[in-house]
């Protein structure tokens, strides 16, 4: 049924270098109990916010987004943007897409710890059905945790599309991934990992990787940018505060 079961605290992190923010690193951990988050929140940024992935430094790193269709509650397809990261144990869905597919969500508290046990919760969680835009075939049931919002804009500048030198009988699985666009839902390594298939294609030395899915290929790693354009940013979830 795609439901959170376990009670106990289950943390997943990935570190990678130091602690540095500017290192790329990204950290996730999900705790399915929330009996001392109240404690643990008093740690947080009046913003409350957790992060999931961080980027910065001389060089733009992109992060792999999907476009897929989901049938709302009257059979009407919608277009959806997802941003693929296996940094996160689940899956997110922004409130105003849940509002769009008029599904009725079910209690499921959760909270969610970040890079220096920053702290944000999820009291509500839906089960959706992702559709392939290529190929018509494939579909996969996610379990998404409800948040007022998953991301900024990604990317958060337009890239030069024809400085990544992606060969044109290439199916992506975000053709206007150079484009700042919405974040919809984030595909955590709940899901992750399931919609990967047989390609992958390196591109050179400073460009990106294309690895192919069951949603068309996905373009994520180091793009090249104009040094005015660097800025540090931080890929995190964020809710409103609650009485």
């Amino acid at each position: 049924n795609g439901h959170f079961s376990q009670p106990q605290r289950i943390p997943i992190e990935r570190n990678n270098s130091d602690t540095n923010c500017s290192q790329g690193q990204r950290t996730t951990r999900v705790y399915t109990n929330t009996q001392n988050s109240s404690q643990r929140s008093t740690n947080n940024s009046p913003n409350n916010r957790s992060s999931l992935s961080v980027f910065s430094g001389k060089k733009e790193v992109l992060l792999a987004t999907v476009c897929v269709t989901i049938y709302d509650s009257k059979n009407n397809p919608v277009n959806v943007r997802c941003l693929a990261d296996s940094g996160s144990q689940i899956s997110f869905i922004t409130e105003e897409l849940v509002k769009r597919l008029n599904y009725k969500p079910y209690d499921k508290n959760l909270q969610i710890s970040g890079i220096s046990q920053s702290c944000s919760v999820s009291n509500k969680m839906l089960d959706i059905q992702i559709h392939s835009k290529i190929y018509s075939d494939k579909k996969f049931n996610v379990s998404c945790a409800i948040l007022n919002k998953i991301t900024c804009k990604h990317p958060q500048v337009p890239l030069n599309l024809n400085a990544l030198k992606i060969p044109q009988n290439i199916n992506l699985a975000d053709p206007n991934f150079c484009t700042p666009s919405e974040i919809d839902i984030l595909l955590g390594a709940d899901v992750y990992y399931d919609i990967l298939n047989f390609g992958l294609i390196k591109l050179g030395p400073g460009l990106p990787t294309l690895q192919n899915t069951h949603f068309g290929y996905i373009v994520a790693g180091n793009i090249p940018c104009d040094s005015q354009n660097v800025r540090n940013s931080n890929l995190c979830i964020s809710h409103s505060d609650t009485p």
